[in-house]
């Protein structure tokens, strides 16, 4: 039970840095021109390539390279994202990056000596922040894209955790450091999962309010652990995005209701004001 809350709190910690994050993070400094506006089709290529790239790598990693090559992959990939986090979040000073360099390097150094669950929960949740502001500040992609990407990726969680027969592994990858699980005791959830909360939390204080991205980090950072008070037996296999999505479509539904309404209390007017 306190391993979970500990979990929430923490899911809780990180989605309020995040909607920091929204307002810090600037990518002013790739270009002077205007903001990249995308179509649809440019998205769906960009983000299949992406995909290509990273699953390539991988299958390259564990067909040639064994676990001690996906072990450095995985040091090196989520270490970086931190650190290009650090460096979008605090100025870009040549003292201050040097300084962000080593703080980074360090933190990997002590988990490796210690296997510091909590630096290493600290660099994988931190390591996405910056993906938020960049999907829907520089690239100005429609909400409605960024809402249709939830409940895919809801869908595709379902069918993974529900239905998909598990794929035989070479070796697991489980007790590798920075592996993308974020863990309190045996609670864990996967950095897939914190990215899209982050960018559920952000669309919605793009588009509605603060209050209304901090109600909505409230209920993804807790909603599992009050089901797991509920319904102990089966909390742990309650896919997360079954929380997020459907909290940032409520949200949203109350947003559209309220302001359609013509009455003077609106219903999403504790939210907005």
């Amino acid at each position: 039970m306190l391993d979970s809350l500990i979990l929430s709190l923490f899911v809780f910690a990180a989605c309020l840095v995040a909607l920091l994050a929204y307002d810090k993070i600037s990518f002013d400094f790739l270009s002077r021109g205007k903001d990249l506006q995308l179509s649809p089709q440019k998205i769906v290529v960009i983000c299949g390539v992406a995909v290509a790239v990273c699953a390539g790598l991988a299958w390259l990693v564990i067909r040639d390279g064994g676990p001690n090559l996906l072990q450095y992959f995985y040091i090196v990939l989520f270490s970086l994202g931190f650190y290009f986090t650090l460096i979008l979040l605090l100025p870009r000073s040549r003292l201050i990056i040097l300084s962000e360099l080593l703080a980074v390097c360090l933190m990997v150094w002590l988990i490796l000596v210690t296997g510091s669950t909590f630096l290493q929960n600290i660099i994988l949740a931190g390591c996405l922040l910056w993906v938020g502001p960049l999907v829907l500040k520089k690239l100005k992609i429609k909400t409605r894209y960024v809402l249709a990407f939830l409940i895919l990726f809801m869908i595709i969680d379902v069918y993974d955790i529900y239905f998909a027969q598990p794929a035989a592994s070479v070796f697991s990858d489980a007790h590798f450091v920075l592996n993308g699980l974020i863990q309190s005791g045996n609670w864990v959830l996967g950095i897939g999962d914190f990215l899209v909360a982050y960018i559920a939390v952000n669309v919605i204080q793009k588009d509605i309010s603060i209050k209304a991205a901090i109600l909505a980090a409230l209920m993804i950072a807790f909603f599992r652990f009050f089901f797991h008070v509920a319904f102990p037996n089966y909390a742990e296999a309650l896919p997360y995005s079954l929380v997020i999505t459907p909290t940032a479509l409520v949200i949203y539904g109350w947003w559209v209701v309220g302001k359609h309404s013509q009455k003077n209390s609106s219903p999403n007017q504790y939210l907005t004001n």
